[in-house]
């Protein structure tokens, strides 16, 4: 009785389906998804851990990370050429000598200009090394174990507009440029064909003592007076012929 049933209800929507175009009594009969084949996910990815900053220990004195949860300190952008970098924030009493011992973690510093207010400006040897001194912008500075407002500070790192930065960065370009000049040239020469053989041009004395020893042999003056006709002749009216005359006749 069941499957008669069902037979009867097919059977209805097929005879239905005629009434309506393009309808398809099966489009509902959709098979389940496995989430368990391949190329599909339902899970989803989990999420990125933030990157947790550690806390550095100096001779002098020691840097706690910011809190985590905090949004990252912001950067202007950075400058062509830059190895110079600005450091705010710093406690009142730090001097050169610590400022260049925290920052020497990330390179060799070429110079340092500190102000005296609470900030200053690193000039690293390389341009890579002001990533890494980036990296400890908002970490908090403690000299020593003290508890005092002048022995700490927030510091922030940041690009520096430096113009010694900017003049040996053009500098490096134009080098680069000449060098790319100098390339493109050697392979443009090897490139083009290779040029004739220079003309020797004579003055009036040696060609008189040319036309001496021509006299004496008759063959090269010939020889000679046959260049000269085809040199003086039009390129249409050269042909086999011609030269067979001008051979003949000298």
């Amino acid at each position: 009785t069941v499957c008669l049933k069902s037979n009867v209800q097919i059977n209805s929507l097929t005879q239905n389906s005629l009434c309506v175009q393009r309808f398809d009594p099966m489009l509902g009969l959709i098979t389940p998804i496995n989430p368990m084949m391949a190329g599909i996910s339902l899970v989803p990815p989990p999420p990125v851990p933030p990157d947790v900053k550690e806390i550095i220990h100096c001779t002098s004195c020691t840097l706690f990370p910011q809190n985590p949860n905090l949004p990252p300190p912001s950067t202007r952008e950075r400058p062509p050429g830059c190895r110079t970098v600005f450091v705010g924030g710093l406690p009142e009493n730090s001097t050169e000598e610590i400022i260049r011992e925290v920052f020497e973690q990330c390179g060799e510093i070429t110079a340092i200009r500190k102000s005296k207010k609470n900030f200053c400006h690193i000039r690293f040897n390389n341009e890579f090394m002001v990533d890494k001194a980036i990296y400890l912008s908002g970490y908090r500075m403690r000299i020593g174990s003290s508890t005092d407002k002048k022995d700490s500070g927030r510091i922030h790192v940041d690009f520096a507009q430096a113009r010694d930065d900017l003049y040996e960065w053009e500098c490096k370009q134009r080098l680069l440029a000449r060098e790319e000049r100098h390339r493109r040239q050697v392979h443009e020469d090897q490139q083009r064909a290779p040029s004739p053989p220079p003309i020797i041009h004579y003055s009036e004395h040696e060609a008189a003592l040319l036309a001496d020893n021509l006299k004496g042999d008759h063959a090269t003056l010939c020889q000679l007076i046959v260049v000269i006709v085809m040199a003086k002749t039009d390129v249409a009216v050269r042909s086999a012929s011609f030269k067979a005359n001008v051979i003949t006749l000298a």
